[in-house]
């Protein structure tokens, strides 16, 4: 939580003082609470916070919430954190997550090595465990993987926000999916690279570079029936043959000018392409 004056006397040296009591107890990770929305007003204190954690002689990483974050102070929150929550509390909503398409793309150009543009928790398996043991995500099967698509191509942090003993066989496979989960880890200049209606259903497409050569894709079909996209490479600007694997299923996957790809509603599929 924030709330020190940094033009009061005894400001900095409170941050000091709490910096080197966590580095002493060997803290890895902060999140400081009601701040990423606050600027202009909080931005002194959080240059103060960031510089007193900078100084506190370990390597922590800085997370501040929640979001929105504004946009126009971007350059800013990369140079302070490494965390910064692009939303509000993000839950099991189909609105909420539709909504998470604008915002991944206005903040794609800002992800990089070191600073990472949060998109909030992943409300997946037992959530909500201390209204009722028995709540469970009302997301679908296909809006988790929606989900996990977008945030893992996008390279937001991935931090569970379900309770891991309560984890079905679905949820497991979700959440450790190596095809993915490479993705969030070597997907680079992620961007979206376009957003259409198509015969009454929309389709949003995003493409990546991998660090490890070859390039990443993401469909998705954030409309309400199941469908199929006639994707034409040229518009991925891939004018030769591509081989590679869809991620979720493994299928194995060719094809030269066009690629039809069926997604079901609020569903997607990622590709491999090497």
């Amino acid at each position: 939580m924030y709330g020190v004056g940094p033009h009061k006397e005894g400001a900095r040296a409170y941050y000091d003082s709490i910096f080197e009591l966590y580095a002493s107890w060997g803290v890895d990770f902060i999140k400081c609470d009601d701040i990423a929305r606050e600027m202009p007003h909080e931005e002194e204190e959080l240059v103060m916070l960031s510089e007193a954690l900078r100084g506190c002689g370990r390597e922590m990483v800085l997370s501040i919430s929640p979001g929105p974050a504004p946009l126009n102070k971007a350059e800013l929150f990369k140079q302070v954190a490494n965390m910064w929550r692009i939303t509000d509390d993000f839950w099991d909503k189909w609105e909420l997550l539709y909504d998470m398409f604008q915002r991944t793309e206005n903040w794609c150009t800002h992800v990089g090595a070191g600073h990472w543009p949060d998109a909030d928790m992943l409300p997946v398996g037992p959530i909500r465990q201390d209204y009722g043991k028995e709540n469970w995500t009302k997301f679908t099967e296909d809006e988790q993987i929606t989900m996990m698509t977008l945030w893992s191509i996008f390279r937001s942090p991935l931090m569970i926000g379900g309770e891991m003993t309560g984890f079905d066989e679905f949820t497991v496979k979700l959440l450790t999916n190596e095809g993915i989960l490479n993705m969030h880890k070597n997907s680079r200049h992620a961007h979206q690279v376009f957003r259409r209606k198509m015969a009454g259903t929309e389709f949003i497409v995003w493409i990546a570079v991998s660090a490890e050569g070859g390039n990443y894709l993401a469909v998705f079909n954030a409309g309400e029936e199941d469908a199929t996209l006639e994707l034409a490479l040229a518009e991925l600007e891939i004018y030769e043959e591509i081989n590679g694997k869809e991620l979720w299923s493994g299928e194995e996957v060719t094809a030269k000018a066009c690629m039809p790809v069926s997604v079901k509603k609020h569903s997607a599929k990622a590709f491999y392409f090497k």
